[in-house]
């Protein structure tokens, strides 16, 4: 088949995939500040939505499971630790009937934002209603985050990590390859503080808006003084780059007390897979798209399909191909380019 014919089946996806999602297709357009290529993505927006829509892989809703995740993550890293899982519950009364205690962490397995921090006192009714109420949230229906669909809902209890100041450390890789780390410091409070370093500790920044609401450069530092123990940051590149070999893509999160490092949770869709508007020229999605994320080596493109869904992943495999083979290409030294 030639070229000429995978590029008319790319294009009818795409019309296809714009008209059945129009809002999707349409916040797409703001991050990549251009008319979106959902069907053969390059900018990480489209990415990440083709990742939603279409690469189903089946061992997604196992990794995003926040209880089967931590045993992907001990077979892979046994080296580290993760944060004791003390029970687990399918019903939310069942779960309030546990009680609380201080010294836990009580979440939901399928989803973001359903932690709680509980002082011990809480009431065993109002618990049972929280819990419900997380239960019920289905984050396959918001921004078509497929995989939680299929992840079986539980409540469960995690002993805290006894620690005066915990930092996260996020790591974006590529089958085995670290490309970029997001550090964040008193995450999820007003004194949080938050930058982007490359696998080998440089620094190069978060943009995102400063007190007056404009976009400007935020940094926190040299690694060294961030973390304290700089052997604890290329502690944690080893590990996500071990846990992240035959995937081909996704985010690693960490935490560390400065002394020990404890995993957390494999990412597939962050900041539920929506990429906000970047100046140009920023290159914290460089980084990924054309640095190491592969997409031949996803499960859409790399599994046999029947119908017109191999049509289609043969079609992206033939021109995500040529694509390679111009960016290889075009970072020759141009006295060796043909």
């Amino acid at each position: 088949m030639t070229t000429l014919f995978h590029v008319a089946v790319i294009a009818a996806v795409n019309l296809w995939l714009v008209l059945r999602y129009p809002v999707e297709a349409y916040r797409t357009l703001r991050s990549k500040r251009g008319l979106p290529n959902i069907a053969l993505p390059d900018h990480m927006a489209e990415r990440l939505l083709w990742r939603r829509l279409i690469d189903h892989n089946p061992q997604f809703p196992v990794w995003a499971d926040k209880l089967r995740g931590k045993e992907f993550v001990q077979s892979r890293v046994p080296d580290i630790s993760v944060p004791e899982t003390l029970w687990v519950e399918a019903d939310p009364d069942a779960a309030a009937a546990r009680g609380t205690d201080p010294d836990t962490v009580i979440k939901a397995n399928h989803g973001c934002d359903m932690n709680f921090f509980p002082k011990g006192d809480e009431d065993a009714a109002t618990c049972a209603a929280m819990y419900r109420d997380w239960l019920a949230v289905d984050y396959s229906a918001v921004r078509k985050e497929w995989c939680y669909r299929d992840i079986p809902r539980r409540i469960f209890a995690e002993r805290r990590i006894k620690a005066g100041r915990l930092i996260d450390v996020n790591v974006r890789c590529a089958d085995g390859k670290a490309l970029l780390t997001s550090i964040i410091q008193n995450n999820k409070t007003d004194a949080m503080r938050y930058s982007y370093y490359l696998p080998d500790g440089r620094e190069f920044g978060f943009f995102g808006k400063d007190a007056t609401g404009k976009l400007a450069l935020h940094k926190m530092g040299p690694i060294e003084d961030v973390l304290g123990r700089p052997a604890l940051y290329a502690r944690i590149i080893d590990a996500a780059e071990r846990i992240s070999r035959g995937i081909d893509y996704g985010r690693f999160d960490f935490m560390t007390d400065g002394t020990e490092v404890y995993g957390g949770e494999i990412t597939l869709y962050p900041s539920a897979g929506y990429v906000p508007p970047i100046p140009p020229g920023v290159p914290n999605h460089n980084l990924i798209t054309a640095g190491g994320w592969d997409l031949r080596k996803s499960w859409f493109v790399s599994t046999p399909a029947p119908g017109w869904r191999g049509l289609y992943a043969r079609a992206m495999r033939h021109l995500l191909d040529r694509r390679a083979e111009r960016r290889s290409r075009d970072q020759r030294p141009a006295s060796t380019r043909p």
